[in-house]
């Protein structure tokens, strides 16, 4: 999850500063690592773009290039062994982590925000700062950096809600973004 997370959030980073090229090999790289996942990130920063109805020629290059680094591999990979890839990919990851709950998994709905802040309060607090802080700085001045920060931290919580396996550690994907946004905060 550590690296994932910090390859996601450098995808981010180097797409906010315009450095689609950078980003996109950085996001290649932190999907193929962990899936749609490291992906979430750099999916959150298009779609602030989409509704800032702007869209960079250099997030398509940026995905093209992220496309670049992960296909080969997973074509390698799904070449190498066909059942355990799927089964590892698609069964393990979607069907059976994000659609059925795992033996493990303990939480529902409001299971993450539990462990911000019964595991990790400062994360939590900063969590709290940052998009309190940033919403309403968004909602004043439409600074888009922060919109793009705070989109991204709701659509990880979002997903790793909406999964049905819950596992605390999940959250390590978001804590680079929390950080940032509390920062500023």
């Amino acid at each position: 999850e550590v690296p994932v997370a910090v390859l996601g959030f450098w995808a981010f980073d180097l797409g906010l500063r315009n450095q689609w090229k950078r980003s996109g090999v950085m996001a290649g790289l932190a999907f193929m690592l962990k899936s749609v996942v490291g992906l979430l990130g750099f999916a959150a920063l298009g779609l602030a773009h989409l509704l800032h109805r702007r869209m960079p020629r250099g997030l398509l290059v940026g995905s093209l290039l992220a496309m670049a680094v992960f296909i080969p591999w997973h074509l390698a990979s799904y070449g190498s062994d066909p059942a355990t890839f799927l089964a590892f990919t698609v069964d393990l990851h979607f069907k059976h982590q994000f659609a059925e709950a795992q033996p493990w998994s303990r939480g529902g709905p409001l299971f993450y925000p539990a462990v911000l802040f019964s595991q990790d309060l400062v994360m939590g607090m900063l969590l709290v700062a940052g998009l309190t802080l940033g919403i309403r700085t968004w909602l004043r001045e439409r600074r888009f950096e922060i919109a793009a920060l705070v989109l991204a931290i709701v659509v990880q919580l979002v997903l790793y809600t909406v999964s049905a396996t819950k596992k605390p550690f999940y959250m390590l994907t978001a804590y680079p973004f929390i950080a940032v946004l509390g920062a500023w905060s």
